[in-house]
């Protein structure tokens, strides 16, 4: 039985019951995985930077099913990728800009329509590409059957920080639904200082619960990056820092 992992920016609504749907018409033994559905819409940096964190989890063999696809109906290309000993199936926009070249075993253009259902809606590709075909990789489909090689992805340019003169610039990648701030900013590197907006966070507290109340600090999220957090509050209502400002980490 193959793993499907979905993780989409649909939010609470019908259209992940119908992807549902059709992947299980398809591939009846297959076990779907609900990732993430509440990415902020068309928002493929935060997309991208969840899915990057998250597909280790699942086991070798499992199907990674992203779409958060502002370019839906197109000409933008779908991608079927090998790496990792995993298939990840997304929309060529920088989804999978976390896979490095060098991961690749496999990269297809989706464009063979016998895969498809008969009718394409040019709003709905999740329902009508991503999930027929995710049903047919889940049965053992190879991916030489889907389309043409290649080996020229999309890749975002912002999903890492980039080093400059004593620190690393960052951006918020992700607001998560208690408001925390989370950052692209590696737990690895020992901050001097993360700057954030007009504030200046010297350091960091271990849990939410050593934070002062009311106070936005920083700590060691769990996807080994810095956050921005205020307990028992929203540090994005606090800060007002929408997804995609840039932090700093002034390295010591």
């Amino acid at each position: 039985m193959s793993l499907i992992g979905l993780a989409t920016d649909f939010g609470d609504s019908v259209y992940v019951g119908e992807m549902k749907a059709v992947i299980l018409a398809r591939a009846p033994a297959a076990r779907v995985v609900d990732l993430f559905h509440s990415v902020s819409p068309q928002c493929v940096l935060e997309g991208a930077f969840l899915l990057s964190k998250s597909w280790p989890f699942f086991p070798e063999g499992s199907i990674l099913v992203a779409v958060v696809d502002p370019g839906v109906g197109s000409d933008r290309r779908i991608l079927a990728v090998r790496a990792h000993r995993r298939t990840f199936l997304a929309p060529d926009n920088g989804l999978l800009s976390f896979i490095s070249k060098s991961d690749v075993e496999d990269m297809r253009v989706v464009e063979n329509r016998s895969f498809f259902l008969p009718h394409v809606s040019a709003t709905f590709h999740g329902r009508d590409i991503f999930a027929p075909v995710a049903g047919a990789l889940a049965k053992g489909t190879p991916l030489a059957k889907l389309g043409r090689r290649t080996s020229a992805p999309v890749r975002l340019s912002d999903l890492s920080p980039v080093r400059r003169a004593g620190g690393l610039e960052g951006k918020i990648v992700h607001v998560d639904r208690f408001g925390n701030l989370v950052t692209n900013l590696s737990t690895r590197h020992a901050p001097r200082a993360i700057v954030a907006g007009r504030r200046r966070f010297r350091s960091a507290v271990r849990t939410y619960s050593d934070a002062p109340e009311g106070r936005p600090v920083i700590l060691k999220g769990s996807f080994d990056t810095w956050e921005i957090v205020v307990k028992n509050g929203s540090a994005a209502h606090f800060l007002k820092l929408p997804i995609g400002s840039p932090v700093r980490q002034e390295l010591s």
